[in-house]
């Protein structure tokens, strides 16, 4: 009579390492199909409008980015200012501008687009990149707001010697699968977070946004040719 208990606690730990196995490999899942729906939104974007804050978790904000991008056949373009730096950077359809705001100048010269056209296409690869990656893990980091949207959180997670102490947080909105929110964690540095603050995937092609003419003004020098480094 003493043995059926002992049969019955071991269904029990099977059943329950069975339904276990099945809830990990069901949240495992879920998660690579929130990365995969990220993906595919991200590779698809072929106009985009951001502003992007960038912190360090102990020193704070040091940067903020507005970042415009365009691409629709022969039409393309991109313009990115830095609200802390010295320069205003732009092109369309292959004539390159900078602005040199302490010296008020802007050159204009010939310069192919298409590298900074490829940041969303960037980000799609680097999570196809995290997901095929070994020495890193997947999990779900859970739904956070991200200043008022709800957001999914997954956690690539270092589990390697040599990824140790290494993290990537990424946080998508529920709907729309877009980025809003990055963290880099590597070893024992200071954290690097990049939250979008705002952004709009419909944008027009704009040559005057593009070329910078708005930031002129009388005293601008124009120089025609690609400024030294």
């Amino acid at each position: 009579m003493k043995k059926a208990p002992i049969l019955l606690s071991l269904v029990l730990l099977f059943i329950m390492g069975y339904t276990a196995g099945i809830t990990e490999t069901n949240e495992t899942s879920e998660v690579e199909d929130i990365v995969q729906e990220a993906i595919h939104t991200h590779e698809n974007i072929d106009s985009v409008y951001e502003q992007v804050e960038s912190s360090y978790e102990e020193e704070g904000v040091v940067n903020i980015s507005n970042v415009w991008v365009y691409s629709d056949g022969s039409d393309k373009g991109y313009r990115i200012e830095n609200t802390s730096g010295e320069a205003a950077y732009g092109n369309v359809n292959g004539t390159g501008y900078r602005l040199n705001k302490e010296e008020n100048t802007l050159y204009q010269f010939a310069e192919n687009p298409d590298e900074k056209l490829q940041n969303q296409e960037m980000l799609a690869r680097t999570l196809e990149h995290m997901m095929s990656n070994d020495e890193y893990s997947l999990r779900y980091g859970g739904e956070e707001d991200i200043n008022g949207t709800p957001a999914n959180k997954v956690i690539f997670e270092g589990e390697t010697s040599e990824t140790e102490g290494n993290q990537y947080e990424v946080w998508f909105d529920e709907e729309s699968h877009y980025r809003l929110q990055e963290k880099n964690i590597i070893g024992e540095g200071d954290d690097l977070i990049t939250t979008v603050v705002d952004h709009d995937t419909n944008i027009e092609h704009d040559p005057e946004l593009f070329s910078l003419l708005n930031l002129k003004d009388e005293n601008t020098t124009t120089i025609y040719g690609e400024p030294e480094l």
